[in-house]
């Protein structure tokens, strides 16, 4: 939940002549007055600003996602690999440098010997957004710890993987 900038933020933003966009959030207002410490001024202010507005916005996107639908079949890129697997998605942030990275779990097989196989989202892991190639909301009606469900959506998942195309290593 994002709230508004403070006004000790929005007096200090004063303070150091800020006077372009106004932040909207308590974050974008923290943002702002680290860049401007750092000696970030004019259009060069404005566009990062812009930029890392934009950014946090698309993480709290993924934050509503991990909130409403929690699981997507994706297709991504984690070092020469390309992995397709359903994921549990956990939420999004935006690191030190500014670049958006996902914060997802894998699943992980377990042998029960009362109730048999199952999955289960144990594994977490972080990818940087961009190593994203193709997602989609997975509303299957088969519950995700179903390893039948989970083996088809990752059967589609394979089928789409092919007609994607070549990634440079």
């Amino acid at each position: 939940m994002s709230y508004p900038p403070t006004d000790k933020q929005m007096a200090f933003l004063a303070r150091l002549n800020y006077d372009g966009l106004p932040p909207e959030t308590k974050e974008e207002a923290s943002w702002l007055i680290d860049a401007k410490k750092a000696g970030k001024k004019g259009p060069a202010l404005e566009n990062a600003f812009r930029e890392i507005r934009e950014l946090l916005h698309v993480r709290d996107q993924w934050d509503e996602f991990a909130e409403t639908i929690e699981y997507m079949l994706a297709i991504y890129k984690r070092g020469k690999n390309i992995i397709v697997d359903v994921l549990l998605v956990n939420g999004a942030d935006v690191d030190d440098r500014g670049k958006l990275k996902l914060i997802l779990a894998a699943p992980k097989l377990v042998n029960d010997s009362h109730i048999g196989q199952y999955l289960e989202w144990e594994k977490d892991f972080e990818i940087p957004a961009i190593n994203l190639l193709y997602n989609e909301a997975w509303r299957s009606k088969i519950p995700p710890d179903d390893l039948k469900g989970y083996e088809k959506a990752v059967k589609k998942g394979l089928k789409i993987a092919k007609k994607l195309p070549k990634q440079s290593p």
